[in-house]
Formats: structure tokens, C-alpha cells, sequence
């Protein structure tokens, strides 16, 4: 994953969380966890406002959290959270104004009923709540791949899901 706004700061993750800062051509271990085996990183984002930043998502749930992304290294680790249980984090962005506030979607249908798709956090991970809707205006049952925040004037989300688009908020 690249910074939009600093093309030069990569993140990629295996086991670990890699990172770049000079575009690719070095990279150093950011993290101390390492995944299970059946684990993978799944998503990442870095905050608009503060490089410092970042979120990285993993195929069964978790969700980590950093505030310091640009030193972070391999004795240090993320502190994380699971808002939904196992299920895979397809994507999250942060808020373009504000950087405590992140947004996760998962690619998996829900295993209970108080499952959502759509999870959103306004403490910077600490808690999470979902954001699917209710009743005939809420997300289906399906798995959101991705979510867009379309306009920094108005916050308006756009949750992609096959083959539909749902605006949130």
C-alpha cells in the first residue's frame, strides 16, 4: 500500500509488517507480531492528516493500529482489536479530516446476527461499531469488498459490494 499523499511510504505485510520510505528500495520490519500460518494482512491504510497513522487489517479479523508508522520497528508491536469476530478485513480508510476515525468493511458473510459489514471507530481502534444501517436501508448480507469516502465536505461513504454500490452516512 502506498501513501497518497507520500508516494515514497510503502507498506506491504507476510508474516510482518513491512515498510518503505524511500519508495521500495529498502524495507524494514515494523512490527514484532508475526501471523499464524493461515493468517495474511489483508488491508492497509495510512491517515490523510498524519503519516504517523496507520491501519492494517488481517484475514481473520484483527485490526491494528499505530501512531507511530514512520519509526515503528520489529521490537514493537501494533496494538490491535477485533470488532466482529473471525472474518476477513477487506479494506479500511481513515477519515480525511480526522484522524482518530477509521473505517473497516469485511468480505465475509455474517455468522450472527449482530454481525455488520461496515464498522467504524472514533477513538482510533479502542472501539468499534457497526455502521451497516437497519431494516429496509440497511447493507444487505453481503460481503463489502471496499469503502471509499467520497467528499471531505460531506464524509458520504461508499461501500462497494458485487455488483452494487451503497451510500452510508
Amino acid at each position: 500500500m502506498m501513501n497518497p499523499k507520500s508516494p515514497l511510504q510503502l507498506y506491504t505485510g507476510g508474516s510482518y509488517i513491512w515498510r518503505s520510505l524511500n519508495g521500495g528500495t529498502s524495507w524494514t520490519r515494523a512490527t514484532s507480531f508475526s501471523n499464524p500460518f493461515d493468517v495474511a494482512y489483508s488491508s492497509f491504510a495510512v491517515a490523510p492528516t498524519n503519516p504517523n497513522r496507520a491501519a492494517a487489517g488481517l484475514s481473520n479479523g484483527w485490526i491494528y493500529l499505530t501512531d507511530v508508522a514512520l519509526t515503528s520497528t520489529e521490537s514493537y508491536q501494533w496494538p490491535g482489536r477485533v470488532p466482529r469476530g473471525d472474518a476477513y478485513v477487506s479494506s479500511v480508510a481513515f477519515d480525511p479530516t480526522n484522524d482518530s476515525i477509521v473505517y473497516a468493511t469485511f468480505s465475509t458473510f455474517n455468522q450472527v446476527a449482530t454481525n455488520s459489514h461496515v464498522y467504524k471507530t472514533t477513538d482510533f481502534g479502542i472501539t468499534w461499531r457497526g455502521i451497516d444501517g437497519f431494516g429496509d436501508s440497511a447493507i444487505p448480507d453481503v460481503p463489502v469488498h471496499s469503502i471509499v469516502i467520497e467528499s471531505v465536505q460531506y464524509c458520504s461513504l461508499i461501500c462497494r459490494y458485487r455488483p452494487w454500490s451503497v451510500r452510508i452516512a
